[in-house]
Formats: structure tokens, sequence, C-alpha cells
């Protein structure tokens, strides 16, 4: 989709099987925003509203340790959507998101979906379907990354009868 403000993510993922009419719906309820090199595109521990696709540059995800380091969660690049989690639920973001080059994205908030839902609700609900997809599609790898490494420790963790490996690790991976 080439949008007004110049923003090409016709190859996003997240829109694959939207129509013409849904695309020019989503220019209508979306923005660009572009970020510097190094500039925070999101932050942790405050209240998130967008949902994002990069368009051109790419985001280094990092979560912050209590000590004070930053481990890379993701490092995403043109096509690249994120943020949905947080435009669903308002909650908090868990992490921290880092422009790596000159970075361009298209942005939608929460009063951008809530028109489009309003105005173009086939359009909204092609959306949320397929970031429900790419949701269930990430939680699905994570439960099989998690089955595999508690798999991989069974004999240590549970003969024992101890499950702080298996919580420590969930616990990790939802960021608890």
């Amino acid at each position: 989709m080439v949008m007004s403000q110049e923003v090409d993510i016709r190859g996003a993922r997240v829109f694959s099987g939207l129509t013409p009419d849904d695309f020019d719906a989503l220019a209508q309820a979306g923005r660009r925003e572009s970020y510097r090199p190094g500039e925070t595109v999101f932050s942790g521990n405050l209240r998130a509203q967008s949902f994002f696709v990069i368009a051109d540059g790419g985001v280094e995800v990092y979560r912050r340790e209590i000590d004070g380091s930053q481990t890379v969660l993701a490092r995403l690049g043109r096509g690249a959507a994120f943020g949905e989690a947080a435009l669903l639920d308002g909650r908090p973001r868990k992490a921290l998101g880092i422009a790596k080059g000159t970075t361009t994205c298209w942005v939608l908030d929460a009063g951008g979906l809530a028109r489009l839902r309003a105005e173009q609700p086939v359009a909204a609900t092609h959306l949320l379907a397929n970031l429900a997809r790419g949701m269930a599609y990430r939680l699905n790898r994570a439960s099989t990354q998690a089955t595999r490494v508690v798999d991989g420790r069974r004999t240590d963790s549970f003969s024992h009868g101890s499950s702080g490996v298996r919580r420590s690790l969930l616990d990790r991976l939802f960021g608890r």
C-alpha cells in the first residue's frame, strides 16, 4: 500500500488478503512516523496505544533486566509488524524499541482503530484477523520452544518434584 504520506507497506504480512478498499481505509486510519537512528520508537512501562509496521529501516526490541542491562528480544526490518498486543489491551509494554538507522513506520493508534471499526468494519475485521493469526503463531512458537527446554531438563527438574525450572522459563517468556 502506498499511502498518501508515501509509506509503502504493501508487502507486510499483516496486510495479506486485504482488498484495495481495505488499504485505502487503513491509509486514512493510520499515520506515518519517522525516527532517527538511535531514537526511541516505544518504551516499556508506558501505557501503549499504537501498532507499527516498518516501511523502511529497522527496530531493535530490548528488555531491560533488573541489573540495568538490556537483552535483545528481536531485530525487526521492513514489513515487520509489532505492538499489536499493546494496541488491543492498552497495557504497558514490557520492552523498549530503538530505531536502527533512519526508520519510517506506519502507525495505527487506538483512536485510528476505533474510527476504522466504525467507518470500515470489513477492513477492521480483516486487519484484526491477521493480527490474531500473527499473535497465535508467535504464542505457538514460544510454547513449542518452552516445551523443548522443559523436556530437555525434565530429568533434572521433575525427578526431584520441583517445577522451578518450568516456572522460571515461563516467567521469562511472558515477562513476569
